[in-house]
């Protein structure tokens, strides 16, 4: 009785230790969403804080280089 439960035992550490770093798990929206970070800079722009609205632009831009065409055209700052 005592040998099943540790193979059992020593069949899940096993199965721990080996297959759980090859899991991964996704990043939430409000980490990845580039519309987020866009409406935080225009609000921070809105509100007159030039420098923590520069700033957010630069992170996006930093993030994603494709979309400084598109900020060119829509953003007053740039």
């Amino acid at each position: 009785m005592l040998i099943s439960i540790f193979k059992y035992y020593l069949t899940f550490v096993f199965i721990c230790c080996f297959f759980t770093p090859v899991l991964y798990a996704q990043q939430t929206l409000v980490y990845t969403d580039i519309n987020s970070q866009y409406k935080a800079a225009t609000e921070y722009y809105e509100l007159g804080n030039y420098s923590l609205a520069q700033y957010h632009f630069e992170q996006l831009i930093h993030k994603n280089p494709d979309v400084l065409s598109e900020l060119q055209h829509t953003s007053p700052i740039l």
